[in-house]
């Protein structure tokens, strides 16, 4: 072999030997500290990735929060309203209590009997709920005998015995609307009690039924034993604190 062919040999292996010894360093240094051989922005940017995830997944959530809320206070607010005129009608009731016997209270001072005085007040204020009591004292019966099982029916009973029928009248009025206001302050004060109540605990209900929806694994979780269990102990405590609320806002409405 001539002396150019050796120096020809002799550049070729210099040259494999400079352009392989940097590859097989890098892949070695790949394999072994791939972690490492990592550019910068890649680790930033990937971590970037890792932070903004569960932070889209808590925005996610608090924006189906939002409008679940959203949708259930609308269709609460309808039912809300019809209980609220039902109470106001139930309370109403003491009120039209009151404004009757403030107008015996009238007639008996402007020297009418008690009877007449009954039959005036009650067709004038067009109180059905006492037309029993007119009819009685139309016909003259004694008003001692009457069914007196509230506190106004009580005064009229202790006005025909002989004590002083318009302080009694007019005792009972003040007291039949001082309850009436006593209890619409409460009612107002649990409203947002009991909107709060029904709120949160329909929130869970249809955040569960979502993720059922939505998730296969959610599913395979409340179809198997431990999710069964789950729900059944998520019920009864659901179940024990939609009580245990009711009660204290009974509790908190009582006026007797």
């Amino acid at each position: 072999m001539t002396e150019s062919a050796l120096s020809g040999v002799a550049l070729i292996g210099v040259a494999f030997v400079s352009v392989a010894i940097p590859v097989l360093l890098g892949a070695g240094g790949v394999l072994l500290f791939g972690a490492r051989m990592v550019p910068r922005w890649r680790l930033r940017h990937m971590a970037l990735r890792r932070l903004r995830a569960p932070h889209a997944a808590v925005v996610a959530i608090d924006i189906a929060r939002e409008q679940v809320v959203r949708h259930l206070t609308g269709l609460i607010t309808p039912v809300r309203s019809r209980i609220s005129r039902r109470h106001h009608v139930e309370q109403s009731r003491d009120e039209r209590c009151a404004d009757v016997l403030d107008s015996v209270a009238r007639e008996l001072r402007l020297g009418a009997s008690l009877h007449a005085a009954l039959v005036s007040a009650i067709e004038r204020h067009q109180f059905d709920e006492w037309q029993w009591l007119a009819q009685a004292a139309r016909r003259g019966d004694p008003l001692t005998t009457i069914g007196a099982d509230d506190l106004a029916t009580r005064a009229i009973s202790l006005a025909a015995e002989g004590c002083d029928a318009v302080c009694a009248t007019e005792s009972a009025a003040r007291t039949l609307r001082a309850n009436a206001a006593i209890a619409a302050d409460s009612h107002a004060a649990v409203a947002h009690t009991r909107a709060s109540m029904n709120v949160l605990a329909a929130v869970p209900l249809i955040i569960a039924a979502w993720l059922v929806v939505r998730d296969g694994g959610a599913r395979e979780f409340f179809a198997s034993p431990p999710g069964v269990g789950c729900v059944l102990g998520g019920v009864a405590l659901h179940w024990l604190g939609r009580c245990w609320v009711a009660r204290l806002v009974r509790e908190a409405r009582r006026t007797e």
